[in-house]
């Protein structure tokens, strides 16, 4: 199966300019360079099973390119939002059992044993911690679906949307196929 068209795109602009800066965060820059490593070693451990990924997602730059390095391999990216407390986080992780789970090292170790393998990024520039998990989780993948995000709640309990590679190709590259 051959890579997605935004998925490809996000390879392309990754590499366009490396040294020049991509993300600016609490007053400083991450490179294009240091955003693409990131990335990298994200699509690595996701490796091309096309699962599932869980991010504890947070706007910080090692976020970004934690969702780069999941679509780059056509993965899907369930956004699992540390912000709603940690018993409710971990009701959700616990229901959700994803394969492998990604975030900043206090959130990760806020989850404590799960049965899935955690990734702990810190920065971009660095490398992550791995941690295998309890058991195997083998959720199915979602073909064509990108990102499986939750709904603002404000009717009921937040309930998981699926955006799938299509429509987030077409709100991010228009509607033309290559251009």
């Amino acid at each position: 199966m051959s890579a997605h068209r935004l998925s490809r795109r996000i390879t392309h602009v990754l590499k366009l300019r490396p040294d020049a800066g991509a993300v600016e965060y609490d007053g400083r820059w991450v490179s294009w360079r240091q955003l693409d490593a990131s990335a990298e070693r994200i699509a690595s451990l996701v490796g091309s099973a096309r699962p599932q990924v869980g991010i504890l997602l947070r706007n910080r730059p090692v976020h970004v390119a934690a969702l780069l390095g999941v679509l780059q391999v056509g993965a899907s990216v369930v956004v699992i939002n540390p912000g709603r407390g940690d018993d409710r986080v971990k009701a959700d992780v616990a229901q959700l059992a994803l394969p492998l789970i990604i975030g900043e090292p206090g959130d990760v170790t806020m989850l404590g044993a799960t049965a899935a393998t955690t990734v702990s990024i810190a920065e971009p520039a660095g490398e992550p911690t791995v941690t295998a998990g309890a058991q195997d989780c083998p959720a199915p993948s979602r073909p064509g679906v990108a990102v499986r995000m939750l709904t603002s709640g404000t009717t009921g309990p937040p309930k998981r949307v699926d955006l799938g590679y299509d429509m987030l190709a077409h709100s991010v590259l228009g509607s033309s196929s290559e251009e």
